[in-house]
């Protein structure tokens, strides 16, 4: 490339024509749990559907962040249910665990079952723009080893977690929480091998044995949250783990996750050492670590409803409800002398609402995940798998049905998604 022009603070590129690589109807962009849902849902539905996904395997956080278990799965019935159906008889459920699962295992599957479906599965592309006329969402910009390419739809699902696609289309969004922006803190879940300890339940046992054990043998060490958790896997003697926690890390900028990441992985070597002086770890060997940290929270989009903490405690239902959602609030704050706590709060059932899925100011959109419309507390209960599962299949039928009754989204009646998402036994 020749600049038009350059200086030390920025380089103008020339004017070029970027080739189309797909035209399709239904644009998925992101192939976590609520692009996987929003795929399959799109294209069972009648719908000609892509999916684009930056790393060369499907999955999100299952499987690029080793996420484990499938968290608000209860009582959800269509994609999420045939999901656990199909890992439990492949064998690849752990005996005993509610939703844990084999990570690895979870890629091919979702090759399988996307193909099935009759998907286009684009891996190795990043999203790196929105194509917009006027107030419609018509595509995206890629960029990979193919170079910069466009892929036309004509309607865009958003699954990027961050929220990415709709924030460059121009949808308003906050970012972390109402007073200050503070965000959660980010996770690297790691797996070990020859894990012979049975973490009974969920609380502060293995924080405990860890710091006991640094006192005693005189290391200086804080276990960097308070309630480590052990998953355990279907492969004997294996875990998945979550205590690696950094906060003030902003998601949506690379450095950050540059930073993030390289602090993490000293975290776990650190409680590596420490584990080794505990009798019930010892021996535990490091198998690898997930490929990108799990980020909680970064842009919250606004859309034509938000949903706020009172209807999550409410137990509020709407004409336009696509899921029931039942996970308690959970938010991983700022740490405390250098630990974190989670901060949260019990809700009864409620409902996300169709409406929170549309962005309050672009036509062909619709979004998916996390980054939907709603509080920063209420995104502490609903950004959990299983919801982005069931958000994601609501947006897939969605978009199906609008275009095949010619519409755009916001202009679909709700009664038919709700009808739609019954037949295809989502519990709504």
């Amino acid at each position: 490339m020749k600049p038009d022009k350059i200086s030390e603070q920025s380089i103008q590129e020339p004017s070029r024509d970027t080739s189309v690589a797909a035209k399709t109807e239904v644009l998925v962009v992101g192939g976590g749990p609520a692009g996987i849902g929003a795929a399959l849902a799109a294209a069972r539905n009648g719908a000609k559907t892509t999916i684009v996904e930056h790393y060369g395997f499907l999955g999100g956080m299952w499987t690029a962040g080793l996420l484990n278990p499938i968290l608000d799965y209860e009582k959800k019935g269509g994609i999420v249910s045939e999901l656990l159906h199909r890992l439990s008889a492949a064998g690849k459920m752990a005996d005993g665990s509610q939703a844990n699962f084999d990570n690895e295992y979870m890629k091919f599957m979702l090759d399988r079952m996307l193909l099935e479906a009759g998907v286009d599965i684009r891996l190795h592309r990043s999203a790196v723009e929105t194509i917009l006329v006027g107030d419609r969402v018509k595509g995206i910009i890629t960029e990979s080893k193919s170079g910069r390419e466009a892929m036309l739809a004509d309607i865009v699902i958003d699954c990027t977690g961050d929220g990415d696609v709709s924030a460059w289309a121009g949808v308003p969004f906050q970012k972390g929480n109402e007073i200050d922006g503070e965000m959660q803190s980010a996770t690297l879940f790691f797996m070990l091998a020859n894990v012979h300890y049975r973490q009974e339940k969920h609380g502060r046992e293995i924080y405990d044995k860890l710091m006991k054990a640094a006192q005693e043998h005189h290391v200086s060490y804080v276990v960097p949250y308070q309630t480590p958790s052990f998953f355990h896997l279907s492969l004997p003697y294996h875990t998945i783990v979550q205590i690696a926690h950094l906060h003030g890390i902003d998601g949506t900028y690379a450095d950050d996750l540059s930073r993030a990441e390289i602090a993490a992985r000293q975290q776990i070597q650190d409680v590596l050492e420490v584990m080794q002086l505990v009798p019930e770890f010892a021996g535990v060997e490091l198998v690898t670590s997930g490929p990108h940290i799990g980020i909680r929270e970064t842009r919250h989009m606004q859309g034509r409803y938000r949903l706020e903490e009172e209807d999550l405690l409410n137990g509020r239902s709407f004409e336009d409800g696509i899921c029931w959602t039942r996970f308690n609030i959970d938010i991983h704050g700022a740490p405390a002398n250098g630990v974190v706590d989670v901060k949260g709060g019990q809700v009864s059932p409620y409902q996300i609402p169709y409406r929170s899925l549309l962005p309050v100011n672009r036509e062909a959109l619709l979004m998916a995940g996390r980054c939907i419309s709603g509080s920063s507390t209420a995104h502490g209960s609903f950004r959990v798998t299983g919801d982005c599962v069931a958000m994601g299949q609501a947006a897939g039928t969605a978009a199906a049905l609008s275009v095949r009754a010619g519409l755009m989204p916001s202009a679909l009646a709700p009664a038919d998604l709700i009808a739609q998402l019954r037949r295809d036994k989502v519990n709504c």
